[in-house]
């Protein structure tokens, strides 16, 4: 008999691996900061990384990203083109973008997780990346999703789970809440037709940092 999951089934086994591994931070979020990032945000060794958990890795599962961009219609791959000319303009310093799908899967007639990355283009990689980057890739993704129904962004702690001491931890999250700000305030239409880089890119960059609880 094969098994049978939900996408909550992936978000707890997930959870469950980062605990057995230890010495990382797990956030997971709902509403505007939901719909401005992703469904968690992983933290390790200073390095920062956007999760989104899903169902399975088909193509039709994967596809129902594109109702956080635009009016829902086009699909959350052609947003890429938009990203990657404000990251450009923001002179992002690494190939590699915080950002991947992680999914249920089959193995073997084992239910397990398989890591997509969210951007699927020749020359960057999925990757988790340092504070300053990571603050730039969230300041140029909030400037291209929708914005959420449930109001703005708010708080400043945010309750995690510390995989390593196994417990509930609070993260000051004001700098990226900042960033997320300034990237939902952009002006934006469609990706079709393009835009110029110019009319989604923030003017500053603050500094940008995640002390611990």
């Amino acid at each position: 008999m094969e098994p049978k999951w939900w996408e909550k089934t992936v978000e707890y086994l997930y959870l469950a691996h980062r605990i057995e591994d230890g010495h990382s931070i797990v956030l997971p979020f709902a509403g505007p900061l939901e719909r401005a990032l992703g469904d968690a945000l992983t933290i390790e060794a200073e390095n920062f990384e956007i999760i989104e958990f899903k169902h399975n890795s088909s193509a039709s599962c994967l596809a129902t990203e594109s109702k956080k961009y635009g009016d829902g219609t086009a699909p959350f791959t052609t947003y890429f083109d938009q990203l990657e000319a404000d990251l450009a303009e923001l002179q992002y310093p690494t190939v590699d973008l915080p950002h991947r799908f992680v999914c249920g899967a089959n193995i073997d007639n084992c239910f397990g997780l398989e890591y997509v990355p969210y951007w699927k283009k020749d020359g960057y990689n999925a990757n988790p990346v340092g504070p300053d980057a990571f603050h730039l890739y969230a300041r140029c993704l909030a400037a291209v999703r929708r914005p959420s129904a449930n109001g703005e962004v708010s708080g400043g702690l945010v309750v995690g789970i510390d995989s390593l001491a196994k417990t509930m931890v609070l993260v000051e999250l004001n700098q990226l809440l900042q960033a997320l700000r300034m990237g939902m305030n952009l002006s934006f239409t469609a990706p079709q037709p393009p835009q110029q880089a110019s009319e989604a890119s923030p003017e500053s960059n603050p500094p940008f940092g995640f002390p611990g609880g």
